[in-house]
């Protein structure tokens, strides 16, 4: 309210009020005498304060109400403000929706890179789709897993978390197309069943793939060592989970899923 209060002051028909906006020179002597009402000012920084901000939601809520203040009366100025809340916290504001489309966006290239490479190296068409379909439901599944344990670590979903997230898709991939295709591979032997060409698959790829996990979380491992809580809020937590969470998935999950999904969709190279 006292910021609605002030901007409306500075956009007044008197010129009383403009003095606030250092923007803003009522000095007549100077050859600078704004004309009223005044439209377009600058409420700079040693003009306007905020005060009892202590959490994100406190920045996220004064934000939003100075935004609203200035976008949404048609009478009153059309201001943007800027300053360092503004700058470092408004992320906040539009993060859940670039991280919602940024999923959609990294699952639908899983999907179509996955399904093209098995294509190009069976031949067969519904098999590759099913094994795309696969991996982009891998791929979603960590991404919202991760999200949600990061969330329960109390990380904050910010810039920084928001890019491990992402990375988890990554992970995803790394492990489900090896998986599927040796899976897919298997389906050359006719007389093999899912059940055992999954049994192939993982009795090939369980060691490199627990191999892969240990030296990423032996390098992750470094970062305890940091006296920056921050470095061990939103780097090696984040980090830690999509380790974890991406290698059950792709080691314990994903066989499971490649038996009941995949099935007799497979067809020989």
């Amino acid at each position: 309210a006292q910021y609605a209060n002030c901007i409306k002051l500075i956009s007044a028909k008197t010129s009383l009020f403009a003095v606030l906006s250092t923007g803003i020179n009522m000095d007549p002597a100077d050859g600078v005498t704004p004309e009223l009402p005044i439209k377009y000012s600058r409420a700079s920084a040693n003009a306007m304060y905020m005060y009892n901000l202590f959490s994100t939601q406190d920045y996220v809520e004064s934000i939003t109400e100075t935004r609203k203040v200035c976008d949404g009366d048609n009478d009153g100025p059309h201001c943007w403000m800027s300053g360092v809340a503004y700058d470092y916290w408004e992320q906040y504001i539009i993060i859940e929706e670039w991280l919602l489309a940024l999923s959609g966006i990294v699952v639908a290239i899983s999907f179509a890179a996955a399904a093209l490479f098995f294509w190009l190296d069976f031949g067969a068409l519904v098999p590759s789709m099913v094994g795309g379909l696969v991996v982009a439901l891998t791929s979603a599944a960590t991404l919202l897993t991760v999200t949600g344990f990061a969330s329960l670590s109390n990380v904050n979903l910010c810039g920084l978390s928001a890019m491990s997230c992402i990375m988890s898709a990554g992970f995803a991939v790394e492990y489900s197309v090896h998986v599927v295709h040796r899976f897919m591979a298997g389906a050359q032997e006719v007389s093999a069943s899912p059940h055992d060409r999954a049994l192939a698959a993982m009795d090939g790829l369980f060691v490199p793939a627990t191999m892969a996990f240990a030296t990423s979380a032996v390098g992750i491992l470094f970062l305890t060592l940091s006296e920056f809580e921050f470095v061990l809020i939103y780097f090696f937590t984040p980090l830690l989970t999509v380790l974890l969470v991406t290698y059950f998935f792709g080691v314990f999950t994903l066989p499971v899923i490649l038996c009941r999904m995949m099935g007799m969709a497979c067809a020989s190279k």
